[in-house]
């Protein structure tokens, strides 16, 4: 600075201008349309306006930093608000309500994202009823059946509400009605793969033969004659499947 002058007394004169300008009020005056630049960045130096946009950046409040991701926009607003002498507060205070808006959403979305799960469960519980427990396994195995890259994708996306869609009862019903669709036996038969058809008509045998030799024994039993009729409505399924 001391360079731009030639003499103490041109020093002088310049410090007694700019000391003459701050009484005057001069400085806290708009600036002229016509303003030339070096009027512009002498006001904008007597205004606590930064130099360049980037300027706004320094000493934000509370320790922030702006983003990587968040820069770009930063940038744009910071240009404007430059462009029209705003002063560093402002965009201080945009910075400060943006990240505690962030924070918030960010709050709101995990405390909805614990609530979700038990209410799916409630929900699946009151639609499957009894086939709960079958179904949630179905679903389960399902899932992990996928490749990782796939269960991955799944298990992160969220629909419009920004919810997980994994949490929503009726996708996951879909899902698990695809599954049986699949593999009709696969809650039926543990492993089933090749010779599904011939395990499950073995099965089938071997309790239509208990049911012919102990009747009153099977009549009691109700657990066996669930698993038998599942057992039809397996075989009934592979034989569809293998007819189409």
């Amino acid at each position: 600075m001391l360079e731009r002058f030639a003499t103490p007394q041109d020093f002088s004169k310049a410090y007694l201008e700019a000391v003459n300008k701050i009484r005057s009020g001069e400085l806290a005056k708009p600036l002229p349309k016509d303003a030339t630049p070096e009027q512009v960045a002498e006001w904008r130096k007597g205004n606590n306006i930064p130099e360049k946009p980037e300027g706004y950046f320094e000493k934000l409040p509370n320790g922030l930093v702006i983003g990587a991701d968040d820069k770009p926009l930063f940038d744009e607003v910071a240009s404007k608000l430059h462009a029209r002498n705003v002063q560093p507060e402002v965009i201080h205070d945009l910075a400060e309500w943006y990240y505690g808006m962030q924070d918030q959403q960010i709050q709101a979305q995990q405390t909805a994202d614990a609530q979700a799960k038990p209410k799916l469960e409630e929900q699946l519980r009151e639609t499957w009823g009894a086939d709960f427990k079958t179904n949630a396994g179905i679903y389960a195995n399902y899932i992990a059946a996928a490749p990782k890259e796939v269960q991955d994708a799944m298990k992160q996306a969220r629909d419009a509400e920004g919810n997980f869609i994994l949490y929503r009862p009726e996708i996951v019903s879909w899902l698990t009605a695809q599954a049986r669709e699949i593999n009709p036996a696969g809650h039926i038969v543990p492993n089933s793969g090749e010779g599904t058809a011939q395990s499950i008509q073995g099965e089938i045998d071997t309790l239509e033969k208990f049911m012919r030799t102990n009747r009153t024994e099977y009549n009691k039993d109700s657990a066996k004659q669930q698993r038998l009729l599942q057992l039809y409505d397996a075989r009934i399924k592979l034989k569809a499947r293998g007819a189409a």
